[in-house]
Formats: structure tokens, sequence, C-alpha cells
């Protein structure tokens, strides 16, 4: 296996010659005393309680523009993996007489001016952001007590089981009552350690394997890019490290990941669909509302509990001076009407921070997609029109719009892995960012390809294992998932909006290939066994829970720092190690007293999808699709 992916890495990596962006800037020390300090820090602990403090950007303004000095930081700012270094940043414990905008910004660039005259440097303010207080515990009673009340009913849930609450004569609140009982879950999980690692050789079990697995990447991604938020003493040993070629690939690599729940997602929605057709006869509207009541009864709850429970106490915990301006930014929407938008998944319509939790961006992206796959098949189903058509025509236009919206915003794929994007979030509302990354037709293809893969599978349900093409299957697989390094490249404006939709997709497809050729057979070898094993289902599980609460996490770790922060690569991977730790712990209890309870609930009170069953002839009309 392992020398299919050598393959296509290496092909890829040959298109890659003199792809390669040209490194713009100079490679000096900017420790050195030649260059003003990027980031400063005043101790947050030994400022009074009366004084602000706050953190102020501000722009350099050199009494020689043309000095040596200068043009080396002008020259070195321009790189996308490198900070602005004429803009610089100071955390300062401000007194209580400088209390507006304008006597801050004469305060700040007094102090700052004072400490650049040595450099020929003025300061002129850009902006400034100020810690605030968000009071106590006592100012969140509905969050404690939804957090109470859930808690008390799932221990109560579980004695009731434990000692004899079940019975055959239970009535529907008994029944409901138990539905959060935790034994459910371990009697389940038990019968996992059991049981022998076997799978059958046409089911997709890799794919709960993979899941697991593009959640590590999703961690990683967010943990990553949140050092960029950072306030570091020696920040050119973060840019060395930011624009190396193996933190780009493995950066950009997890950026694309979500790509993979997009397709796994559609994948399945499509199976299910056609199985549907296949046993019933027709794909009707009742199926297609109880489909889509049933994912809201699944997804809900943990997202209500994120929204109105612990969700909302990040706020508190993670208000300090090594973050609150990631704080400030969310604050304002997750305490206003706007945390109801994210309970109708239209995150992704909203500028990044006027929306509670953006990160659910991804999550209103499936729901949306959901929704339109059941309406797609509810319509060439019904009305006999053919299915490869219907996505062809879907592709077309979705394709089409997203390398309008590039083009006619003239966006480079540079913008969203931008280190400059995070240092002050000042761009992070950019629409140009929505287009690239956040948007619904860029990531629609992904979703298209899932209803594809879905589509063959089940038509290739029966079929034996393919021997003639495996190595040109491999090969090609391996391309298709080693293309998202092209984006190194820095193409034209037309270039970029013709490519940039179909790099998500080609990943996409070489993903599900990987998937599609291990449940056949074509792809084996240890990373097949290694998705496909049993723990790896069951870590597996935790993943939604995990995907959802993981960031609140991620975001508030070191917060509460009062220095500045020391880059060290062993000390970065022991932090993402702890993110991975921590990030399942929460997910696995979450999973086990919010996600099965929701499911048993679903189960007890929505009604079935499956109405009846016909006969042969309906296999048999299937086989037309």
């Amino acid at each position: 296996m392992l020398k299919w992916w050598f393959s296509g890495f290496v092909i890829i990596s040959i298109g890659r010659v003199g792809c390669s962006p040209e490194k713009t800037g100079i490679h000096g020390n900017f420790t050195d005393d030649k260059f003003p300090n990027l980031f400063q820090m005043e101790d947050y602990y030994s400022c009074p309680p009366e004084y602000s403090f706050c953190t102020v950007s501000m722009k350099l303004v050199p009494q020689d523009d043309k000095s040596d000095i200068w043009k080396q930081l002008e020259s070195w700012s321009v790189s996308d993996f490198h900070y602005n270094r004429t803009v610089v940043h100071r955390a300062l414990c401000i007194p209580p007489c400088f209390r507006n905008g304008s006597q801050i910004k004469h305060f700040a660039e007094s102090k700052a001016n004072e400490e650049l005259e040595a450099y020929n440097f003025t300061t002129q303010m850009l902006s400034y952001d100020c810690l605030k207080h968000m009071g106590n515990l006592k100012d969140f009673k509905f969050n404690l007590l939804l957090i109470g009340v859930h808690l008390s009913l799932v221990a109560v849930a579980t004695l009731y089981h434990l000692y004899g609450g079940v019975g055959d004569k239970s009535n529907i609140v008994q029944k409901i009552v138990l539905c959060f009982s935790v034994i459910h879950y371990v009697r389940n999980a038990s019968k996992v350690f059991k049981t022998k690692n076997v799978s059958k050789q046409t089911n997709i079990s890799c794919m709960d394997g993979a899941r697991f697995i593009f959640t590590l990447m999703v961690i990683s991604a967010h943990a990553f890019l949140t050092l960029c938020t950072k306030k570091f003493k020696n920040p050119h040993e973060f840019e060395q490290f930011f624009e190396s070629s193996g933190t780009q690939a493995l950066l950009k690599l997890s950026l694309v990941a979500i790509q993979a729940y997009f397709t796994m997602s559609t994948w399945l929605l499509t199976r299910q669909i056609l199985n549907i057709r296949l046993s019933e006869g027709e794909f009707s509207i009742r199926h297609c509302i109880i489909m889509f009541a049933r994912r809201i009864a699944r997804i809900w709850p943990p997202l209500i509990y994120l929204l109105f429970g612990p969700g909302a106490l990040y706020f508190y915990f993670s208000n300090g001076p090594g973050g609150y301006n990631m704080v400030n930014k969310l604050y304002g929407a997750c305490t206003s009407s706007s945390k109801y938008w994210s309970l109708l998944h239209v995150t992704n319509l909203f500028r990044n921070f006027d929306i509670c939790h953006f990160g659910l961006w991804s999550l209103s992206l499936d729901m949306q997609y959901y929704l339109v796959n059941l309406i797609f098949f509810y319509i060439v189903l019904k009305y006999k029109i053919d299915i490869k058509k219907g996505l062809a025509i879907l592709t077309a236009i979705a394709y089409l719009v997203s390398a309008f919206q590039i083009y006619s915003n003239n966006i480079s794929f540079s913008l969203w892995i931008n280190i400059k994007l995070f240092t002050t979030f000042s761009d992070f509302n950019k629409p140009e960012l929505s287009y690239i990354y956040f948007g619904f037709f860029v990531n629609y293809l992904s979703s298209l390809v899932g209803t594809l893969l879905g589509y063959v599978d089940f038509q290739t349900r029966d079929m034996k294992r393919p021997v003639a093409y495996e190595k040109t299957y491999k090969v090609i697989t391996m391309c298709l998932v080693f293309s998202f390094l092209l984006q190194s490249h820095d193409f034209s404006v037309l270039a970029t909006s013709l490519l940039s939709p179909l790099f998500k997709a080609t990943y996409s497809l070489g993903i599900g290939m990987i998937i599609y050729g291990m449940s056949r057979n074509i792809i084996q070898g240890p990373l097949k066994w290694m998705l496909e094993h049993k723990y790896m289902q069951l870590l597996a599980s935790y993943s939604y829970i995990v995907y959802m609460f993981h960031f609140m996490w991620v975001v508030s770790r070191e917060t509460h720092n009062s220095s500045l922060l020391e880059f060290r690569v062993p000390k970065v991977l022991w932090g993402f190690f702890q993110d991975f730790i921590i990030s399942f712990a929460i997910g696995l209890f979450g999973t086990i007293t919010i996600s099965v309870p929701a499911l048993r609930l679903e189960q007890l009170i929505l009604p079935p999808i499956h109405r009846k069953v016909h006969g042969q002839d309906n296999k048999t009309e299937s086989k037309k699709m």
C-alpha cells in the first residue's frame, strides 16, 4: 500500500517542479536588536483592577522611508507566510484616565514612540481591543441550570436502569427516562472489546476509521491556526516553521480534510435512499420528511447543549490576557439572538464574527447538502430522470458558480492560509474567504462526489473484485489525493478560478476511491486493517461530538498566559497531543450523555423510515436506475 502512496506523491511533486511560489523577502534574524519587536506584553496580573488591559496594533511610520531597516521590513512582510512587520502589537496596562479611543491612541502612541525612537520610527494606531470582564458564574444561571438538569437526569436514569427499572410494561415516560441511561452504551461498548476484528469484503467500515483520522486532522488544523493568534517572543522561528514545505503540505491537507466529511455524508445518504427505493419500490415525500426529521433529532441536542450549555460558559473561562481578542469577537454574537441562526444551519451565510461558534460552518453546509440531496433524489426517482445526467447538471452549475465567484473577486489560493488573517482577525470577515473556503458552491462539488460514489457503490454492490486495472486504479487514486499540493503554485486569476473548485473535488474523489477500493479489496494492507479495526470504529463514534466541542478547548488553551510565549516545535507537538486526548475525552463524555440518549429518543418517538417491503420485482426495477 505504501508504494502506491509514494507513487502518487512523486508524480504530483514532479508536477510542482518550478511551480512552488518564490519566497519573497529577506532572510534575516528578527530577534536581533536591529529590528523592533513585533510583540510586547506587559504583565496583566500586575495591572491594577481599575486599569484597562488592551492590545494595540500600530503601524510603523519611518522618518526615512528609504532606510535599509524599513526596506527590509517591507520586503519581509510581502510574503503571506510572514507577519506584517510594518505593524507592531503591544499589550498595555492603560490608566483609568485614558478611556475613549482618542485617549488610548495618544497613550499607546506616546509609549511606542519612546520605545522606537532608537529605530527612527514613530507609530500610528490602527486598532485596539481591551479585555472585558464577563461577570461571574452567577451571570450564566441558565447555562448552569441546563447542565445541572441534564447531568441529574442522566444520573437518575442510570440508577433507575441499574436497579430494575426496565420491564415489558414500562410506560412512555419510563421509556423516555431510560433513554438517558449510560447502561445502554456501556453494554454495547463492552461487546466491541469481546468481538473479533472481522469485516466483510464489500462493506465500507473503513469509512468510520477514516472519519476518526480526519477528525484528528481537523483538530490539528484548528490548533495550528490558533497558534497564529498567539503572541510569541520569537515570532521569526514561528514564521520559519509556518513557511516550511512540510508544514504547508500538512496544513493544506488538514484544511481540506473537511471535504472528506461532505463526501462520506452524502455517500451514506445516497446508499440509504437507493436502498429505500430497492426495498419499498419508491422514494416519497414521507421518506424525505422522516429522514430529515431524524437527522435534526440527532444533530440538535448536541448543538443546543453547545450553544446554551458549556459553550456559553466558554467565555467566562477563556477570558484571559492571552485570548480575550477571540473572546471579544465571539461574545457579542453568542449573547444575542444571532446564536439561533446556528440552529437553522445557516452560519456559512454570515460573516465569521457575526455568528456564534463560526467553527460550525461545515455542519451548516452538511445539513444544507443533506436537504438538497433529498430533494434531488426525490425529483429524479419520481420523474425517472437519469441520475448520472442529473449529477452532471448539478456539477456543472456548482463549478461554474464557484469559478465565477473566485474570478470576480480576484482571489488567490494563499488567502485561506495567510498568517496575517489570524494576527488581528482584521481580514477574517472578508467575503473572499467564504468564496474559496466556507462557501456553498466551492464545497458542494465534494458533496456531489459523495453522491456519485454512493451511486456507484450501490450499483456495484454485487460485483466481484476487479483485478485487471488494480495498479492503474491505485496510482490514479493517490495522484488525486495529493493533487492539493498543486495549490502552492501562484496561478493567474483565471487559472485560479478554473482550478480552485477542482482541487477540493479531486481530493475528495481520491479519498472516496481509497474507501471504495478498500471495500472491494482493491486496496489492502496495514492502512485498511487499521481503518477497519474495531477500536478505530469505537473512536470514530465519538467524532461528531469531538468536532463540535473541540474548538472551545483548542481556542481556550493558554488564554490565561500573561507573558509572551516561546515557540518551540516539541512544545507545539506536545500541545497537539494534549488537544487530541482532551478533545476525545470530551467526545466520549458527550457521546454517552448527549448523542446516545438523542439517538434512543429518536428511535422511540419518530416513525420508522421503512414501512413496507416489496418483492423481487422492485429489485429488478431498481437496477434500471
